[in-house]
């Protein structure tokens, strides 16, 4: 069996739950999900602070639409887009793969709809990866916060060749 991770296109798929819906990005989200990344509150805490402006928002979107393991995420009672989020591979050693690139409108902070999103997430990454990990800068607080109250844990392995310091990756094994 090889240890080479590939590409598994189910996990591209839509996914549910009471609160919250993840369908597959394409380009006719492009211009409802700038509405919900607008902004600028959105942003302060991730490292491009300015991805609220157009511009700046087609790269985040071009780049989310080419790693083909994006999504939308839309509120579920009310069907508004609320965000996004998606999956990259760790590395092509192992097993692992890496959720990042979350945003939520600032109306969805602070409650159920991030656990929401990670737990939809985790469960389906889970079903063909090992390991998966979330990928948040470092000077991110709010969701190394967020993502330790839903029970990830920090790796600090500074052996790790991927190991940055100014990126937190939180594992859920």
């Amino acid at each position: 069996m090889s240890n080479k991770v590939t590409y598994n296109s189910d996990l591209h798929c839509v996914m549910k739950n009471e609160d919250v819906k993840l369908s597959p990005l394409k380009e006719n989200y492009r211009a409802v999900l700038y509405v919900a990344a607008s902004d600028p509150n959105i942003w302060e805490q991730h490292p491009v602070r300015d991805r609220w402006k157009k511009d700046v928002y087609d790269l985040f979107f071009d780049t989310a639409l080419d790693c083909n393991l994006a999504f939308v995420v839309h509120d579920t009672i009310t069907g508004a887009c609320i965000g996004s989020s998606r999956y990259r591979f760790h590395n092509t050693e192992d097993y692992a793969i890496e959720i990042g690139w979350t945003f939520l409108v600032v109306s969805h902070w602070g409650g159920k709809y991030n656990r929401a999103i990670k737990q939809l997430m985790i469960d389906n990454a889970h079903r063909y990866y090992t390991d998966v990990m979330l990928y948040i800068d470092a000077n991110n607080i709010r969701s190394i916060r967020a993502a330790e109250k839903i029970g990830a844990v920090r790796l600090t392995d500074q052996d790790d060749p991927l190991y940055d310091t100014r990126t937190n990756y939180l594992s859920f094994l």
